[in-house]
């Protein structure tokens, strides 16, 4: 008994001698040559991302969207176009002012056209009264004749007065044609949503 007890501690510490011997054995490694050199680090994972400002963009007018330029979560950057509203009627409102602007400016020029006319019939008018004055004044002619140069002269005068009118009055609607394209072109552009930051 005494035998078999040796023989297995025996066998026990073979066993144990050859565990700390495998454990303790070196393992080979390979060497390398340490060198400088960026450092690489990507950390990769699973989160969420809270925007540091939430912004809502909404249009100056209204008109029906006509398209939607980015999704929930696009990154965007000042200035992006995100949204586009309907533009039809504000064009056709454009191509009205045009033709109303264009319109007034040709009104302007007829009717400085007639100013050069009542001018230069208002100078013909006076020297008629002034022939007319010195004939009757030498009683060539009679006072009839008189009466219907100061009524030429008079009518000639009015004539001016009433195309210098209508010019201030053409210049006006020239004005008033160019504000109201602008005015037009301007809600064009908030047909155009954009992007603030």
């Amino acid at each position: 008994m005494r035998i078999r007890g040796l023989k297995r501690v025996a066998v026990v510490a073979v066993i144990a001698g050859a565990a700390v011997y495998l454990r303790l054995k070196p393992r080979p490694v390979e060497a390398h040559t340490v060198d400088r050199g960026e450092l690489v680090v990507e950390v990769m994972g699973t989160g969420t991302l809270e925007a540091r400002v939430k912004t809502t963009v909404s249009p100056r007018i209204q008109e029906r969207l006509d398209a939607v330029l980015v999704d929930q979560g696009d990154p965007v950057h000042a200035g992006q176009l995100v949204a586009r509203l309907d533009d039809t009627d504000i064009r056709a409102q454009i191509d009205v002012a045009t033709a109303s602007l264009a319109a007034a400016r040709a009104s302007v020029e007829r009717v400085s056209s007639d100013a050069a006319r009542a001018a230069a019939v208002v100078t013909t008018a006076q020297l008629n009264y002034r022939r007319a004055a010195e004939l009757l004044a030498r009683q060539m002619i009679s006072q009839e004749n008189m009466d219907k140069s100061i009524e030429s002269l008079r009518t000639a005068e009015a004539d001016v007065q009433r195309v210098q009118a209508a010019i201030a009055e053409a210049q006006a609607q020239v004005v008033t044609a160019e504000k109201t394209l602008a005015y037009h072109r301007q809600r064009l552009e908030y047909t155009q949503l954009t992007s603030p930051y």
